[in-house]
């Protein structure tokens, strides 16, 4: 969505005007960019957009495996299997340990 193909507004303008940019937005007017503290937040589309983009997005998706050939480099002799066992077991400990902090 090319900057010029939006209209960008404040949260408190948006929801003093909210009404009207729904109908707008609805007829088919530009998104609205929704800034919250000078940060784009949200964005309102109409509800066709939506699913329009949505199914472009889930058109053929599949479950992908990551590819990892060539990010890193595992030492002769390590059994990975064991590694990402006892990664996940820090990581179960760490998480543990800061819910009990909390």
């Amino acid at each position: 969505m090319p900057r010029s193909e939006t209209i960008t507004m404040p949260l408190s303008e948006a929801r003093s005007k909210l009404s009207r940019l729904v109908d707008e937005v609805a007829e088919g007017g530009r998104p609205v960019v929704i800034t919250q503290r000078n940060r784009q937040r949200a964005v309102l589309v109409s509800f066709s957009w939506y699913q329009a983009a949505l199914q472009r997005l889930t058109k053929g998706a599949k479950p992908r495996l990551a590819r990892l050939r060539g990010i890193a480099e595992v030492p002769r002799g390590l059994d990975v299997d064991q590694a990402l066992e006892e990664l996940n077991l820090s990581i179960r400990n760490h998480l543990e340990k800061k819910s009990q902090e909390i």
